[in-house]
């Protein structure tokens, strides 16, 4: 039973990860977490997970000539010593902390969504109140599940 859910978890992480560029930490940390793993655990494994899914929307995104790599490369210079910090931070941190701190970040994500004026590409076909408020309620019910845990 926890590989089938664990399998509708990562569908739904790539979906959603290659539709609108979000849902693999979102997804699958709540889901290993479920499953029983720690929460460094989960992290752990989301980031594999993640990192397979980005490379696959990345080079579907780069063949058809939509990766600006200069600005791509303006928010990885600053985001690797950011990552390096942050994990440090999680392994000093307690576990239950980080999951607070990354349901926190996701509602405070929806909210910053809320206000957006419009959205290119994909998500400009969905109407825009729909969107915010797909946004909002994401970002809280995930908030809300990190928060429940610690």
């Amino acid at each position: 039973m926890e590989l089938h859910l664990l399998m509708v978890a990562g569908a739904l992480a790539g979906f959603l990860n290659g539709w609108l560029g979000l849902g693999g930490m979102s997804v699958i940390v709540p889901a290993l977490i479920h499953a029983g793993l720690t929460v460094p655990d989960a992290f752990a494994n989301a980031f594999a997970v993640t990192a397979i899914n980005s490379a696959v929307a990345w080079l579907m995104f780069h063949r058809r000539g939509y990766v600006d790599y200069r600005r791509a490369a303006a928010l990885v210079l600053p985001a690797v010593p950011a990552s390096i910090l942050a994990f440090a931070a999680m392994l000093w941190a307690a576990a239950n902390m980080a999951a607070l701190m990354l349901g926190i970040f996701l509602l405070a994500m929806g909210c910053s969504m809320w206000r957006l004026r419009h959205v290119q590409s994909v998500a400009a076909t969905v109407p825009r109140g729909a969107w915010r408020v797909f946004c909002l309620v994401r970002s809280a019910s995930t908030a809300m599940r990190f928060s429940s845990l610690c």
